[in-house]
């Protein structure tokens, strides 16, 4: 800020004044008034410069103070993030982890979640995967995302082609391939996806971060699958396991109702053996054969999606 100066008008201006003009002007500023005009003309001067000065000070400090304040709340916020428990997995490159906490909330895996992407948008998605790399110590997460209608139509989805709008929270689970991979600190709230069918009807019992689905939406083919909450109810509650390489390994319950609901495998699962005498226990060689080659072929389908 530029200091106030004393200008053209005041040293003038106060020459010309009388003796009886300049006597309240130095009372009221707590000055004395003996002397000649000459001396009072200059005290009274002195006086103003050095207030002036001592103003223009003053506000430049405040100016000053205000810029470090506002430069300290622009300043992003150091976001705190520990993991919880020991990994779960560990590799040469990186370590997964089941539990996280950041900035106070408990996060673990399957929990859906918002996040905050680098252009300041919020997105609605699931956790899916957690570790952290050991050579530079970043933690990300893997998500896979709720759309929601206007998310469909900014991406070029056909506005006809989407079911008839009920409800500001409904989201559209989103069918992809692989997860993205997002930074921990990118979390900034928990959330709550539910069916419609289990979707609370009145209003007031209904919280502000939860939201339903009726449909999965296929990023690869574009389209809408209605989801099967028959299906979901009757696997839900049920764990389902597979061997790979000799071992007992888990299969997430989410993937694998997604996989019975809407054909969420590349190769759907074959049919049943027709067998012309049902109490026979013996078969041909071709149909054996012909059994074994749709077992490998239902084998390679489930590597795919779980391994």
């Amino acid at each position: 800020m530029d200091r106030v100066g004393t200008t053209p008008l005041t040293q003038t201006g106060l020459k010309k004044l009388r003796l009886v003009d300049l006597r309240p002007k130095l009372k009221k500023r707590g000055l004395t008034t003996r002397g000649k005009k000459e001396e009072l003309v200059e005290r009274l001067l002195q006086h103003m410069t050095e207030t002036n000065y001592a103003a223009a000070e003053t506000n430049e400090s405040i100016d000053n103070r205000n810029m470090e304040d506002e430069g300290t709340a622009d300043a992003p916020k150091e976001i705190q993030i520990e993991w919880c428990g020991e990994p779960i997995k560990e590799t040469k490159v990186k370590n997964y982890y089941r539990q996280v906490i950041v900035d106070g909330c408990q996060y673990q895996l399957n929990d859906q979640c918002r996040v905050e992407a680098s252009n300041g948008e919020f997105w609605l998605g699931k956790i899916v995967g957690m570790y952290e790399e050991n050579k530079t110590g970043n933690k990300y997460m893997e998500n896979i995302w709720y759309w929601t209608r206007e998310d469909l139509i900014k991406y070029g989805f056909n506005e006809a082609d989407l079911p008839k709008k009920i409800s500001p929270y409904e989201t559209f689970e989103c069918i992809q391939r692989s997860p993205d991979v997002n930074l921990l600190g990118s979390l900034r709230e928990k959330i709550q996806v539910v069916h419609h069918s289990q979707f609370p009807i009145n209003s007031r019992k209904r919280d502000s971060t939860t939201y339903f689905t009726r449909f999965f939406y296929d990023v690869h083919k574009l389209q809408l699958i209605l989801q099967s909450v028959c299906m979901y109810i009757h696997f839900f509650f049920f764990f389902f396991f597979f061997f790979k390489k000799g071992k007992k390994q888990k299969i997430d319950k989410y993937v694998f109702c997604q996989c019975l609901c809407h054909k969420f495998c590349q190769y759907p699962k074959p049919p049943k053996e027709e067998s012309s005498s049902p109490k026979s226990k013996s078969s041909s060689p071709s149909s054996r054969e012909s059994l074994q080659r749709r077992r490998r072929q239902k084998k390679s389908c489930t590597r795919e999606q779980f391994g």
